[in-house]
């Protein structure tokens, strides 16, 4: 059933670890527009996730976060798949071709990726020893169920800390964003454009530090740095892999007015291990639900007011930051420092705090009820200001 791929698809660049499909054939129906920009926990799972999302072309970038150890998973719904290893289901809507090839880069971050298909079989294994693998998977007839495949991405065993994968699925089949601010964002040097529709954009291009993007609307947006044309899949290349910072940086946001904008299902983190900077930045009012900010630098930063539900904040520095009535529900900041922060009405209920540094930080009236306190006991009622634990 399967053939040997043979050079149907170009590595997008030799020093790039990246996985892509190809397809072929003429009047290939797709379906209809697929799901665009889906973060981790709204992925398909065949036995906790049934109606979750599966991607495929068209469906932009998938953002999985790469624990190294079950303790550090996400936030309340945790990983895609088993303890230390990460997965992403995907359909074909066309005849295609698998593959993926590791550099040492991207070996730092993964220790192998293998390819399962639909009843768990392994199709291969791409690892230090087989650095490349592939092949070629047909449609089949049209009146049949699109193929159906897995990504399984295990963490280097020597990672101690969480990183970042994009798989990158396309361009949506219709941008929803507005080409006009879009140009006004490019002419600018220092990005400017309040109020903006820049929503399923790539800015990682434009000078974003300084800028002004308050109550933008940047959803699904690319903030990290990545070259454009790595994004622009060739041909019928239908996704692209991407695991270290070699390609994809974090996003430089540091003194950037971001208030009131709406980043949610943004990439800010670059890949791999390749966090952002945010030093300064006022995210007062954002939201930043579901995002990951893992090593960020949020230092001086203001995110009064911002909703950073279920975010994962792991090792972030947020030291002398204004987090006054910030919501954190959910949130994990496993490792973070928060010295001098200001929390005054925070809510911190049902987060993950374990490791963080609160040393004169204000926590009048912040909410931690339910959250995983810095010695990993569970804050009881009333835990208001400070944690209160059962005797």
């Amino acid at each position: 059933m399967y053939k040997q791929w043979t050079g149907l698809c170009a590595v997008i660049a030799a020093s790039l670890a990246v996985l892509v499909a190809c397809g072929g054939g003429d009047s290939v129906d797709e379906g209809p527009a697929p799901p665009f920009g889906a973060h981790e926990r709204l992925l398909y799972d065949a036995s906790s996730n049934t109606t979750g999302t599966v991607p495929r072309r068209a469906s932009g970038a998938v953002v999985l976060q790469l624990e190294p150890r079950g303790e550090l998973a996400l936030p309340l719904l945790g990983d895609t798949a088993d303890i230390g290893t990460d997965a992403v289901w995907l359909d074909l809507v066309r005849d295609s071709a698998l593959g993926v090839k590791l550099t040492e880069a991207s070996l730092e971050t993964v220790d192998s990726v293998a390819l399962h298909d639909r009843g768990g079989s392994q199709v291969w294994i791409a690892n230090s020893a087989v650095r490349d693998a592939s092949i070629w998977v047909p449609r089949g007839p049209g009146n049949t169920p699109w193929p159906r495949y897995q990504l399984r991405i295990k963490p280097a065993a020597s990672a101690t800390q969480a990183s970042q994968v994009i798989v990158w699925f396309g361009h949506a089949q219709s941008r929803p964003h507005s080409a006009s601010d879009l140009a006004r964002v490019a002419q600018d040097g220092v990005a400017s454009c309040v109020s903006c529709n820049l929503q399923g954009t790539q800015l990682g291009g434009f000078k974003l530090a300084g800028g002004n993007l308050s109550k933008a609307n940047l959803r699904n947006a690319w903030l990290a740095d990545v070259a454009p044309a790595l994004l622009d899949l060739q041909g019928n290349a239908a996704f692209a892999l991407f695991l270290d910072a070699s390609v994809v940086r974090g996003a430089d946001l540091s003194g950037a007015n971001l208030s009131g904008a709406d980043l949610t299902g943004a990439i800010v983190n670059g890949a791999g291990r390749s966090p952002a900077s945010l030093q300064g930045t006022n995210l007062s009012n954002a939201v930043l639900n579901n995002l990951i900010l893992d090593l960020a630098d949020l230092s001086g930063a203001n995110l009064s007011g911002a909703q950073v539900r279920l975010a994962s904040l792991m090792g972030a520095d947020l030291g002398g930051s204004v987090l006054t009535n910030t919501d954190f529900r959910g949130a994990n900041l496993t490792g973070a420092n928060l010295t001098g922060a200001n929390l005054t009405g925070a809510d911190l209920s049902s987060s993950r705090l374990v490791g963080a540094d609160f040393t004169g930080a204000n926590l009048t009236g912040t909410v931690l009820l339910g959250a995983t306190w810095i010695d990993g006991r569970v804050c009881v009622t009333p835990s208001i200001g400070t944690c209160t634990q059962d005797q």
